[in-house]
């Protein structure tokens, strides 16, 4: 991707990401305005209409939210510009979940802990971001980074749905990720895509990340030796959430035990 000359960014050779449709440099500010790195997306030349509108809508989507768990922007083009793009805030080190779960390690296999404390930040995102009555429509493993605090980024705005607005989905396209979309967002479906439907998606990522397996499609039909082993895996993993919740309400137990004493010294004190 080349990068207009008369812009402020530059690119430091590196490329973050490439897809069909735009491609992510990392980039340096040249003005001194802003110091470090950022990384710039910018759209493929040649594109049809409605991939120019989805894009705009994406920085009109993420310019609305401001959370901690969500990328911000930074700078981006104006809707007339010859070159569509926009600059978000780059985190050194930071892997998307789909990188996470491909490797050896992947810190959230039967953890639910820490799988909980994932999947609370990013149900605090959809909140965020519904309050703005936007919908993502491509949550996944691919579009959930994870920084080395454990702190979350959610990126990738470019199919989302804003209320008011139509609906920008190229011909016969299937809108999310195939596994993590949710059934109204899939090709020719009548459902209505709303909050539930980022949910849901939300609610597939626990399931990866906890069982380290992919997300199944939900038409996928099984036999039925592979219903079986599925229901065994899910009822395997289930024993795992178990044992947390068991854990977990022995010591809010002991937290409840030690809050009435506490009360008690207390009450003892001031009416002695």
């Amino acid at each position: 991707m080349k990068i207009l000359s008369s812009l402020k960014w530059k690119s430091t050779g590196k490329t973050l990401g490439q897809g069909g449709q735009a491609s992510v440099v990392e980039v340096t500010n040249e003005t001194g305005e802003f110091s470090g790195t950022f990384a710039l997306k910018g759209l493929a030349k040649g594109k049809p209409k409605q991939a120019y509108e989805r894009f705009a809508r994406e920085i009109e989507a993420i310019k609305q939210i401001r959370h901690s768990s969500i990328i911000q922007i930074i700078d981006h083009s104006n809707p007339t510009d010859e070159f569509q793009f926009y600059v978000m805030e780059f985190v050194e080190g930071a892997k998307s979940l789909k990188h996470i779960l491909s490797g050896s390690k992947n810190p959230y296999y039967a953890n639910p802990q820490k799988s909980l404390q994932l999947f609370i930040q990013l149900v605090e995102a959809i909140y965020n971001w519904s309050e703005s009555n936007i919908v993502h429509r491509d949550l996944s493993l691919g579009n959930v980074l994870v920084l080395s605090d454990d702190s979350i980024k959610v990126i990738d705005f470019g199919i989302c749905q804003i209320d008011g607005g139509d609906t920008i989905t190229l011909i016969d396209e299937g809108v999310g990720t195939p596994n993590y979309m949710a059934p109204e967002c899939e090709s020719g479906a009548l459902g209505e895509v709303s909050i539930a439907s980022d949910l849901y998606s939300a609610g597939k990522i626990l399931w990866s990340i906890v069982t380290s397996m992919n997300a199944f499609p939900v038409n996928l039909q099984y036999s039925d030796k592979n219903q079986s082993q599925i229901f065994y895996l899910i009822l395997q993993r289930l024993g795992i959430f178990n044992i947390f919740l068991r854990k977990l309400s022995v010591r809010t137990l002991k937290i409840d035990v030690k809050m009435q004493r506490k009360r008690s010294i207390l009450h003892d004190v001031f009416n002695s």
